[in-house]
């Protein structure tokens, strides 16, 4: 029994071996193979950047386009965005200098304007209200009839609310000492809207009956307010004679007016109050 059991350890010690260097030869192909793996791995990469670098250089002149292309485009993106950025910031900036406040509302046939800005000027959250005088009015110009009524602004020196353009619109001019009778001054939108040039007619409807005004327009003024050409309402400066003898014509004409009197009501919210 002892020499057999000697026997056995002996056969399992064999078996043993023989496993574990079976386990050696098996590791050491599996490392050959992988080895084999990762060097056709590297020739391929290698091979695809020798591809892309010779496609590259044949296509040198096309990615260089593109490219530039690219940088053309950003560079036009920037300037779009400080325009736009640039343009907010100077209406807000001439709004606010103008005193159109952070609301505006129209109101058109008010018996008493005194007691409704006293009455706005009471609410809570309202710092301050003004009102600014216009006429509402139908306008024609160059066979075009106005699609929304325009408001008929009177204007003095001492205003100093609006900016007046030179005739051909490059650039800022003194105000004007006052504005005739006859004339008119309006938005540069309505160049593009009724094709209006200096020295043209404005004909605006007062009563029934064919009563009406005929303006001339004497230049162009900036309209941080209403000036664009996408709100339909225009605004256009008359004198102060012109304003009343047009307030006359309304009130004596009643319920045959087309023409009717107004305000711009320009409500200043106190800090921390948001108007939206």
């Amino acid at each position: 029994m002892f020499f057999q059991a000697e026997a056995d350890r002996e056969g399992r010690r064999l078996k043993i071996e023989n496993f574990q260097s079976q386990v050696c030869v098996c590791g050491a192909s599996t490392n050959l193979t992988c080895a084999k793996g990762r060097t056709e791995m590297g020739l391929k990469m290698l091979e695809n950047r020798m591809i892309i670098w010779a496609g590259v250089k044949r296509n040198k002149g096309s990615f260089l386009g593109i490219g530039i292309l690219l940088l053309l485009a950003a560079l036009s993106l920037t300037a779009v965005l400080m325009t736009v950025l640039a343009g907010n910031s100077y209406i807000r900036d001439e709004m606010e200098r103008a005193g159109f406040g952070d609301l505006t509302a129209w109101a058109s046939d008010v018996p008493d304007i005194e007691f409704l800005m006293e009455s706005i000027q009471e609410q809570e959250g309202v710092e301050s209200a003004k009102a600014q005088r216009l006429i509402f009015s139908q306008y024609e110009a160059n066979g075009v009839e106005s699609d929304s009524q325009g408001q008929m602004i009177p204007w003095t020196l001492s205003g100093n609310r609006y900016r007046f353009f030179q005739n051909n619109l490059s650039g800022y001019r003194e105000d004007p000492k006052e504005i005739g009778e006859q004339e008119v001054y309006v938005s540069p939108s309505m160049k593009s809207m009724m094709d209006l040039e200096y020295g043209d007619n404005i004909v605006f409807s007062i009563a029934r009956g064919g009563r009406t005004i005929s303006l001339t327009v004497a230049g162009y003024y900036e309209d941080p307010f209403m000036g664009s050409s996408m709100i339909g309402m225009k605004g256009f400066l008359i004198s102060e004679k012109t304003y009343e003898e047009i307030g006359s014509v309304i009130e004596e004409m009643g319920m045959d007016a087309l023409a009717r009197d107004g305000f711009m009501i320009h409500i200043q919210a106190e800090d921390g109050i948001t108007v939206s």
